[in-house]
């Protein structure tokens, strides 16, 4: 873990707190240093927890390395300065009900009950059927 990472959380703390319905972000403890965040959202909506990769590319071995915390409703969130996540990846990841993709999809992500079956604009438009 390194600068990358620290810049990459900084952004992502700062936009979790503009976020209307985030109640509370708390980053818990790692043994490995890991950039893991606690999420308490408003409205009912369910707690989710969200890691922070420092991976520039991602792909099914860093997903298969997650941090053993991410398994279910939750969300990972990759560097938005690097290539764009396999979409194969991404699916793997929802069937697995995880998130994946850079902050500004965990913005919208966070609307949603399932935050795993969100899709960003960008990836409807690839995908016209997944609409």
């Amino acid at each position: 873990m390194g600068t990358n990472v620290d810049a990459i959380a900084r952004f992502f703390e700062q936009k979790m707190q503009a976020h209307d319905l985030v109640e509370s972000c708390s980053r818990l403890p790692s043994d490995d240093g890991y950039y893991i965040y606690s999420i308490e959202r408003r409205n009912g909506l369910p707690r989710v927890t969200v890691y922070v990769s420092d991976a520039y590319s991602y792909g099914f071995a860093d997903f298969a390395s997650r941090p053993a915390e991410i398994g279910s409703g939750d969300f990972i969130v990759v560097n938005q300065f690097g290539p764009e996540i396999p979409a194969d990846v991404v699916e793997h990841a929802r069937k697995a009900q995880i998130g994946l993709g850079i902050v500004g999809k965990l913005m919208g992500a966070l609307n949603s009950r399932e935050i795993w079956k969100y899709r960003s604009p960008a990836e409807k438009q690839a995908s016209p059927k997944a609409r």
